[in-house]
């Protein structure tokens, strides 16, 4: 509706074929059958999340240790498998940054301020990593992370418990945030 409402006389149609939980060679996977549906002619890529192995940070894990920063490196493979696919199939991309882990302490959200706390070190990591190797490839990135970082900051100077632009999970953003 967003872009109907402002934008009435272009035709726009949007698929969210994201899945909690991804990373990025389960997108691989159904390429085909999911992403590809309805023959869509710009495709945006939010991945990264998950490839972090986000479920191995919190109180007492937010060191960033080599197992956990080689997992990352491991992960790029895919991220490469991915450009080289949607090259081959012609496909014009775009990638965007993972957002921000918001470990403020906000109105509404249903874990602690502790929850996956280290994690947007290895969120960093993986960006730039990907943010890398997009221009390498020359595949147009959006760098979400810090975006979603200064505007989470400015409105907290104001307002420390907004949720600003994260869902109650901390990790994925509200329908505003991903606009």
């Amino acid at each position: 509706h967003f872009y109907h409402t402002r934008y009435p006389d272009i035709d726009v149609t949007i698929y969210n074929t994201g899945v909690g939980g991804d990373r990025v060679y389960m997108v691989l996977d159904r390429l085909e059958w999911d992403v590809y549906y309805g023959n869509p002619n710009k495709l945006y890529l939010l991945c990264g999340g998950n490839d972090i192995k986000y479920w191995e940070y919190g109180v007492g894990k937010e060191e960033l240790t080599e197992d956990k920063i080689q997992y990352i490196y491991n992960s790029m493979s895919n991220y490469q498998k991915f450009i080289d696919t949607m090259n081959n199939d012609g496909k014009d991309f775009v990638f965007l940054g993972t957002a921000l882990y918001d470990g403020g302490d906000y109105k509404g959200a249903t874990y602690g301020d502790d929850y996956h706390k280290g994690s947007n070190k290895a969120i960093g990591i993986i960006n730039n990593k990907i943010s890398e190797l997009a221009k390498e490839k020359g595949v147009k990135y959006i760098d979400f992370f810090n975006y979603t970082t200064q505007i989470t900051n400015k409105v907290r100077e104001t307002d420390p418990t907004s949720p600003v632009l994260s869902s109650k999970d901390r990790v994925h953003l509200t329908d505003e945030g991903y606009l």
